[in-house]
């Protein structure tokens, strides 16, 4: 089904032209927009990272349903870095979760998990001063 607007506008430039009258027009507001990307994070097992990420380094498919399912995720993931020894750019979770063990320990001793209540997190507590 073709939405109403571009029927009555005339396809993508009139839907276009529509949308940016309804907003307000191209005055003084268009110039304020910033570009703005969002990062949606599902985090992974570092074990199923790390198996996902050899398949991905060996061109080889993974058969375990949850490996394919990381396998994917590596691949669709929009945040890599260059690893700091090599320079190959890898995905972040891969270099946190698989590739930097001993950073990752020092993070836990500097970030302890607080307690958790059922599958809530408990608020934590400020002191007042």
């Amino acid at each position: 089904m073709t939405p109403y607007c571009s029927f009555r506008h005339g396809g993508l430039a009139g839907w276009a032209t529509y949308f940016v009258r309804r907003s307000g027009g191209v005055g003084r507001h268009w110039r304020h927009i910033a570009p703005t990307t969002f990062v949606l994070h599902r985090f992974m097992d570092a074990a199923d990272t790390a198996a996902a990420w050899a398949h991905l380094e060996a061109g080889t498919s993974p058969t375990e349903q949850r490996l394919i399912d990381t396998t994917e995720r590596l691949r669709a993931c929009a945040y890599s870095m260059p690893h700091p020894e090599t320079g190959q750019m890898i995905p972040a979770c891969v270099q946190h979760g698989v590739l930097d063990p001993g950073e990752n320990a020092q993070l836990v001793e500097l970030l302890p998990r607080r307690p958790t209540i059922g599958n809530l997190v408990e608020p934590a507590r400020v002191p007042r001063r």
